[in-house]
């Protein structure tokens, strides 16, 4: 069932918020649509410009927020770092922004109460575009989850532009759990590599490389290759 809310034609913009439930599920998706309206289209060159669709959870915690702890999975950086588990309180008076996702990290914020077995975690899925970046904030007492959508587009009129999707899923147990929800979808909209011989499986990867300086193409099915200092350029990988 989607669910859609959105302000009057008679304003100068126009945003429509659509909310999509799943029979059976604990998951919302979202997503977010602005429209400049064509009365206000009166020159050449809109004077107007659009940056980034945010969306947030605010102070999201599952029961109290000491039983709560913050997950932020992902490569890690000294400047970002959030060992996992983290308890709640010790992010409350912190806010931290993360990398690019889906490149520079997953782009997945988790909180989990290990009392009730449940986990919040929530993403954007982009379709394998790098044009996200989330963040969390503290406000001295609860922790808000944002994801900023970046776009970059002069207004026109009746110029429709549409944010990617966040998804919030509520998962019975621990981390692991949101994270293959994460993992399926990333497997039905990311542009994956189609190619992976049988033999490697699931659990394994195939790389094909290129030398730039040569051009000499190397493949490997992942352990086995031994990265030298050499210029490489990833040309295909799959995990």
């Amino acid at each position: 069932m989607t669910v859609s809310e959105g302000q009057s034609a008679d304003d100068e913009f126009e945003l429509t918020c659509s909310y999509t439930l799943f029979p059976g599920k604990n998951r919302i998706d979202r997503s977010a649509k602005l429209v400049r309206n064509a009365s206000y289209n009166n020159t050449s060159l809109s004077d107007r410009h659009m940056e980034v669709f945010r969306f947030i959870l605010p102070g999201i915690v599952l029961g109290e927020p000491s039983e709560c702890l913050v997950n932020v999975p992902g490569p890690w950086f000294p400047n970002t770092y959030v060992k996992p588990e983290t308890p709640y309180p010790e992010l409350k008076d912190r806010s931290i922004g993360f990398h690019n996702a889906p490149d520079g990290g997953f782009g997945v914020l988790a909180v989990t109460n290990k009392e009730r077995n449940i986990t919040l975690a929530s993403w954007l899925d982009t379709g394998g575009e790098v044009n996200y970046r989330p963040s969390l904030r503290g406000d001295g007492e609860r922790i808000s989850f944002i994801f900023d959508d970046y776009r970059a587009y002069r207004l026109f009129g009746r110029l429709a532009i549409s944010s990617d999707t966040q998804r919030i899923e509520l998962v019975k147990g621990s981390l692991p759990i949101a994270l293959d929800k994460y993992r399926q979808m990333c497997e039905e909209t990311m542009p994956l590599e189609q190619h992976t011989p049988e033999a490697i499986g699931r659990q394994g990867k195939i790389i094909r490389m290129r030398d730039a300086i040569t051009g000499e193409t190397i493949e490997t099915s992942g352990e086995a290759l031994e990265l030298k200092l050499k210029p490489f350029q990833v040309l295909v990988g799959r995990f």
